[in-house]
């Protein structure tokens, strides 16, 4: 009977073990037309209903349209974001022709490094994890052209609610592309989440009619044979597909014989169990001793086995591999897609814990023993847990032995929690009293440093206390390895107690680090290094610089750039406002790198920092030329952030000098990667300055459509201030084409809005741009009133750019009021302030043109005028231009000749018929046109026949 059900065994893969109806809507499902965002559909089933043989069914199915990143079994593993992108690219992505012609598409200069990057991705995907997630981003919207992204979850309720949200997460940030999550989730488990944007499709036990199909496959056998039994057996099952496996291979197979001839009076005879409990032991009665024990030690390892492994395995048992097919038919055991490879594994967890039972660990000693040798000489992978097993059957020294080997296999996967648990374990074992084992000096490291890295801060300071003992310097003093190893050991201990706040204990050990004569000057800068980190936590300021000053000249004199670069960030925000000791330590910082032939990423981020300065500073031209050396740098380097930053930098840089297209250019440019798109917050960033540009250019249709945009991302996100902020913007376009009740009734609602949650430069703007309302309105108490209101919040903030606008609208307020002589005093600070600023230079020279005016000095009023026009029209500032040709009209009819006014009002009519039709909506270009603010020159315009 063994012999036949194992020639059957590749029969398996085609008894359909779930309900065929839900078939029909899964192809739907699955031939949807290809669109952007993730769509979700959880298969829905008690235990046994098959949910997992419909997931294998599906992954048959999906053919060449799909592209399958990630198959997780969360009965067999938890989630995170960075072992996510890890296992995707290690056992998914990696070996994949998509891939291989994704990466050829990079420019030549940038693959050698992000090939070196991908290579050391076990190591740094939780330290860099935001650059893992951008080049698998980059791949999925490079693939997403012509393929669905598939990802199979398996027993969500296997999650507990932080996991699930962290899994959720996760997939929010994949909303652009087309990506298909399938899940499994049984509705009876424990956890209960909510799968309220699953799409659900729920399994119901079998049809009387799939139970005969399925065990007439099962068996090879006839219609009738296969009535019977079902007949026989489908009440007690209750449909169940699991249940009518496991009576299947322990039961039914003992009614048919070799012929294939039911023997109805034994089929008759047949007691059926009642509970899953019922049908364990037999399941085990159809098993010989070898096979039972197999499938027990199966049990105790509590882990999925890998199919490269199993052969070997079996052979120890004395059993052929044909078994596992014969065993995952019968529903014993279940395949597994787990990091890329086949596994298996025990199916039923009940049943796995009913294994457990039959035999102790030490009855298995000659097995769990023979297993362990075979990973211990690395014929199987070194990842399996079995050290507790062999710890558990009494043999201590083979196990202390095993767990730093299963240790190293998860640190190699970047798996830092499952590797600390692992070589912890190998200490606990040397602390035994009846273990011989002394734990190596380089597990002792591995772990105290997995332990500061993962932040446990504690742990790794007695670790590290216990590794100095090892390295007592008095006990081999000649030994000069030895002493910088016990100096190093110090140091870190060190660096955990600063980080657990024990300050006092870190002077003294510091203190007695500094004070031995074999700490050089590398160990010294360590420990000022140190100290300042002490200073700083208990804000002593200038304490802290100064050991990080000498620490950085002891770094630069012994050449420790990665020391060098570590201290130069913790100075950075000390002197970060001391404009010359920052830039001459970014210059000594990137003199160091180039002379060392250092990391040319981190000179790139050193010369983002620089930028960042020059901006500051105003300094456009000196940023410009490290602009250009950095885009030099991204040509051999991938880092989409540094990318990003740079083209806002140069938008920022060609706006303030006047080049609007440059600007625009690297904006819109940056609004198509990939970086962007998927951080909408970002995304909405870049629109607002792109808004900005086109305000400034007095395009305002394209502002509008372009703000506009950036509102309705805001909407489905939430992002509250950044809406208000687009509100802003838009109440302003509103203001500048003379839609005031428009212009009133945002700026007034996004004030409110500002107030309320003392969000300051909003609150400054729409103040300023709802006195200006009001000045149209010749209200100009209310339009005092917001004048102060804008005042109280600059004098909170302080920033050069905030105090330039109050002064312009301040100086607008006091023409109107008549106020000329403090006028001519405000229009003249603000000349002064704003040497770097040209667009408030032209402001500046309108306004102290309006003064004179006011003060009846028309010549020199004139003069003020011709130079703002200048700037304006250099500049390319549309909007000053419109105000001065307005006011140098009005000053040329009143003092001017017929041929002088034909000539201004000639200029002005032409100007407001460009400016009315960059609007980009009639309704508005008409309002603009017809404004009563020129209302007086566009009389005249009609009386010339100008209009």
């Amino acid at each position: 009977m063994k012999k036949k059900q194992n020639s059957e065994a590749s029969t398996t893969q085609n008894i359909e073990w779930f309900n065929p109806q839900v078939i029909e809507e899964v192809h739907s499902i699955l031939n949807m037309p290809l669109h952007k965002g993730v769509h979700k559909t959880a298969i829905l089933g008690e235990e046994g209903l098959g949910k997992h043989d419909l997931v294998l069914y599906l992954s048959r199915q999906c053919g060449s349209r799909y592209l399958l990143i990630q198959h997780l079994n969360f009965s067999a593993e938890k989630f995170s974001s960075p072992k996510f992108l890890s296992d995707s690219i290690r056992f998914y992505l990696k070996n994949l022709p998509e891939f291989d012609s994704f990466l050829k598409s990079f420019k030549k200069d940038s693959l050698p490094f992000i090939k070196v990057r991908l290579e050391e991705f076990t190591r740094k995907v939780i330290t860099e994890s935001d650059w893992y997630f951008e080049i698998f981003l980059q791949f999925l919207r490079y693939v997403s052209e012509e393929k669905i992204i598939l990802v199979f979850l398996e027993n969500l309720d296997q999650l507990d609610g932080y996991q699930f949200e962290r899994l959720d997460s996760f997939f929010r940030q994949l909303k652009e592309l087309p990506v298909h999550v399938i899940g499994t989730y049984n509705p009876e488990g424990t956890f209960k989440h909510s799968l309220k944007d699953f799409h659900p499709i729920s399994l119901s036990k079998l049809s009387i009619q799939s139970v005969e199909r399925s065990i007439q496959s099962f068996f090879s056998t006839s219609t009738i044979n296969a009535r019977l039994m079902t007949n026989h057996c489908f009440l007690k099952s209750k449909g169940n597909s699991l249940k009518i496996r496991y009576l299947l291979f322990s039961l039914y197979w003992s009614v048919l014989n070799k012929q294939g001839v039911l023997d109805i009076k034994k089929l008759q005879r047949l007691k059926l169990p009642e509970s899953w409990q019922d049908f364990f032991p037999l399941l085990s009665s159809r098993l010989n001793k070898n096979e039972g024990r197999f499938l027990i030690f199966l049990s105790y390892l509590n882990e999925p086995i890998c199919h490269k492994d199993i052969a070997k395995t079996l052979s120890i048992f004395k059993l052929k591999t044909q078994l596992i097919q014969e065993w995952i038919k019968g529903g014993l055991l279940i395949e597994l897609i787990y990091q890329g490879e086949i596994y298996y594994d025990i199916r039923q967890v009940h049943f796995k814990r009913w294994l457990r039972n039959l035999c102790s660990l030490e009855e298995l000693n000659v097995e769990i023993l023979a297993f362990s040798r075979l990973m211990e000489q690395g014929s199987i992978r070194e990842g399996y847990h079995v050290s507790e097993l062999v710890y558990g059957s009494g043999e201590r020294d083979m196990a202390f032995r095993l767990a730093p080997l299963e240790g190293d296999y998860h640190l190699e996967l970047g798996d830092f929690h499952t590797a600390a648990d692992r070589y912890y374990f190998a200490l606990r074992i040397a602390d035994d009293q009846e273990s011989s084992g002394t734990l190596s000096s380089d597990t002792l490291q591995k772990l105290g440093d997995i332990y500061l890295f993962l932040k446990s801060y504690e742990n790794a300071f007695e670790i590290f206390k216990r590794l100095r003992s090892i390295y007592n310097p008095e006990k081999a003093s000649t030994d000069k390895n030895r002493t910088r190893k016990w100096l190093e050991v110090n140091l870190k201990m060190a660096e955990a107690l600063v980080e657990m706040d024990s300050f006092q204990e870190a002077r003294y050990l510091i203190r007695e680090i500094r004070v031995k004569k074999i700490a050089n000057k590398e160990i010294t800068a360590r420990c000022l290094e140190l100290l300042g980190d002490i200073e700083t936590n208990v804000a002593r300021v200038d304490q802290a610089q100064k050991n990080y000053e000498e620490a950085y000249q002891l770094f630069a004199e012994t050449h420790n750039t990665v020391g060098l670069y570590s201290v130069y960030l913790k100075l950075k925000p000390h002197i970060s406002k001391k404009p010359a000791n920052f830039t001459k330590i970014i210059q000594e910082t990137l003199d160091k790198i180039t002379a060392e032939g250092w990391d040319i990423e981190n000179r790139g981020w050193l010369l983002r920092d620089r930028i960042q300065y020059f901006l500051k500073e105003k300094k456009y031209h000196q940023a410009l030329q490290d602009c250009y050396e950095l885009k030099k740098i991204l040509r051999k380097i991938y880092q989409p952030r540094l990318a990003v930053q740079l083209a806002f930098y140069l938008g920022e840089i060609y706006s303030q000098l006047g080049k609007w297209q440059l600007a625009m250019s690297h904006l819109q440019k940056i609004n198509r990667e990939t970086y962007v798109i998927h951080r909408p917050e970002l995304n909405v960033q870049t629109l607002i300055q792109l808004g900005m540009i086109f305000k400034e250019q007095a395009r305002y249709g394209d502002a509008r459509r372009i703000l506009n945009s950036g509102m309705e991302i805001c909407f489905r996100n939430g992002y509250h201030e950044l809406m208000n902020e687009i509100k802003l913007h838009l109440g302003h376009i509103y203001l500048l084409v003379h839609s005031l009740l428009r212009a009133n009734e945002l700026l007034r609602e996004v004030n409110d809005w500002a107030k309320r949650y003392q969000v300051s430069h909003i609150q400054f703007l729409s103040s300023l741009y709802l006195s200006y309302y009001e000045l149209q309105q010749n209200r100009l108490e209310k339009s005092r009133q917001l004048l102060s209101e804008a005042k109280r919040v600059f004098n909170t903030t302080g920033m050069q750019v905030d105090l330039l606008n109050y002064l312009f609208y301040l100086c607008l307020w006091l023409v109107k009021a008549g106020r000329g002589v403090h006028g001519s005093q405000v229009a003249d600070l603000l000349l002064r302030k704003a040497q770097h600023y040209p667009r408030y230079q032209a402001a500046g020279y309108f306004l102290s043109g309006k003064v004179l005016l006011l003060l009846n000095e028309p010549k020199q009023s004139g003069k003020q005028f011709d130079k703002s026009l200048t700037i304006a029209q250099k500049w390319q500032f549309p909007q000053i231009q419109y105000l001065v040709l307005c006011d140098q009209t009005r000053q040329a009819l009143r003092d001017a000749g017929e041929k002088n006014i034909k000539s201004s009002l000639r200029k002005i009519c032409r100007f407001i018929e460009k400016m009315s039709i960059n609007i980009g909506d009639e309704i508005l270009a008409v309002q603009f046109r017809e404004s009563q603010f020129h209302e007086d020159i566009l009389k005249y315009c009609r009386k010339y026949k100008l209009h």
